[in-house]
């Protein structure tokens, strides 16, 4: 299992857990390496899929899917940031996760999702548009 893979499926479990979102960082803490080494390759990809974009004549990548890539990564950079510093969610930030508005909070489990289904969205439309 690759790293963005645990992360998704983090984020399908963490859902099932309301009120137990303070096991994800013990669960995640012995996949950090592995998480923070995909990150990176995954920062690199974005960036020069960007900088190739339109470059000798070829298609140019469509704006919202580039967009959605760099939405992704930074949800997934504030996700791990969150773990490694071990910044709890604040009572409001627990409301909003336990209620179903988990994808406003950054940093959170529900937000990387909403990012990642916003990324495969803009794919699966297209990524020319």
């Amino acid at each position: 299992m690759n790293a963005f893979n645990f992360l998704i499926k983090l984020n399908a479990e963490s859902t099932k857990l309301p009120g137990k979102l303070n096991l994800i960082p013990m669960r995640i803490s012995v996949a950090q390496a592995a998480i923070t080494k995909a990150l990176t390759e995954y920062e690199t990809t974005v960036k020069a899929a960007e900088e190739a974009s339109g470059k000798d004549g070829d298609a140019k990548l469509g704006s919202f899917f580039v967009s959605s890539a760099k939405s992704y990564l930074t949800s997934a950079k504030q996700l791990m940031r969150r773990i490694r510093d071990k910044v709890p969610y604040s009572q409001g930030d627990r409301m909003m996760l336990g209620g179903g508005g988990g994808w406003m909070v950054e940093g959170s489990p529900p937000r990387l999702l909403r990012d990642y289904n916003q990324l495969i969205e803009g794919y699966n439309r297209g990524a020319h548009i």
